[in-house]
């Protein structure tokens, strides 16, 4: 969904209703094709907008959050997850910790972490996935210079046994930059 908002400039929070209902519409269409995978989740990433894009803070959120509602609505229809991506603050003006991504959420709109991002916003990385427990739906993993696991210095140890300890049962996938190889490994 990140080309919706970068590439198409249709996003969840656009005061012109016309460019939510776009979003909307986009997200609506991501549910029904994942529907068809078991364990599908779609991802809510930049589509959600940025503050920034709105005249104010409480703009952003008054057409966010019915805009999440309705696509959460339509995710339930067809058991797919949401996943609202924690995005860090030199990428995204909002929602940039698990502690503000809790604030939102319903049995079908959950987290969507990502260690690159955590790595930047989070002060505690285990202290936030422990807090995140059972509503976690994807994970995404990268070193924290955005490259594969092992090319910097993340502690994925930590975070795998926070996940673990939680209970969670989702995917862990790589979202990286570049892979290894025998010159950059």
């Amino acid at each position: 969904t990140g080309s919706a908002y970068g590439k198409d400039r249709v996003f969840l929070s656009s005061e012109d209703a016309d460019v939510r209902q776009a979003a909307i519409e986009r997200i609506k269409g991501h549910i029904l094709t994942a529907s068809d995978y078991p364990h599908a989740v779609v991802i809510i990433g930049l589509i959600k907008g940025k503050v920034s894009d709105c005249e104010s803070r409480e703009s952003y959120f008054a057409n966010l959050i019915p805009a999440l509602r309705e696509c959460a609505e339509e995710a339930g229809k067809y058991q797919v997850y949401l996943g609202l991506e924690v995005i860090n603050r030199y990428e995204s003006d909002v929602i940039n910790t698990v502690k503000e991504g809790l604030e939102f959420g319903s049995p079908w709109l959950q987290l969507h972490l990502d260690t690159y991002h955590m790595n930047i916003e989070e002060s505690d990385i285990k202290k936030s996935i422990q807090s995140a427990k059972g509503k976690i739906c994807h994970v995404h993993v990268a070193d924290n210079d955005r490259w594969f696991v092992g090319h910097g210095h993340y502690d994925f140890a930590e975070t795998l046994g926070a996940l673990k300890e939680i209970g969670y049962t989702g995917a862990v996938s790589v979202e990286s930059f570049g892979f290894p190889d025998m010159i950059s490994s």
